[in-house]
């Protein structure tokens, strides 16, 4: 029901003015929310990155350490096999 009187419309104004004081505080907090996750997730991301890109760049060059020290120190000697016995006597 609603309040008749002459208190009545001042205490709709107040009540109005909370609910837009409260409405306008809790959208600058939604804003600097979403900035600050955005700009820590910025942050986080671009090391990360350059982190993966030099992960994988050392990767490379230890796979071809590798290659180049088989080929080099470790090449497999082939021993010849003996000639088939039969046929022999």
């Amino acid at each position: 029901m609603p309040v008749a009187g002459p208190g009545a419309e001042a205490g709709a104004t107040v009540l109005g003015s909370i609910a837009f004081v409260a409405f306008v505080t809790s959208a600058v907090a939604v804003v600097f929310v979403t900035l600050v996750v955005a700009v820590s997730s910025a942050a986080a991301t671009t090391p990360v990155v350059e982190t993966e890109q030099r992960n994988k760049s050392a990767q490379a060059s230890r796979a071809a350490r590798r290659v180049r020290g088989v080929t080099r120190r470790y090449r497999p000697v082939i021993a010849e096999e003996p000639p088939d016995a039969v046929g022999t006597l």
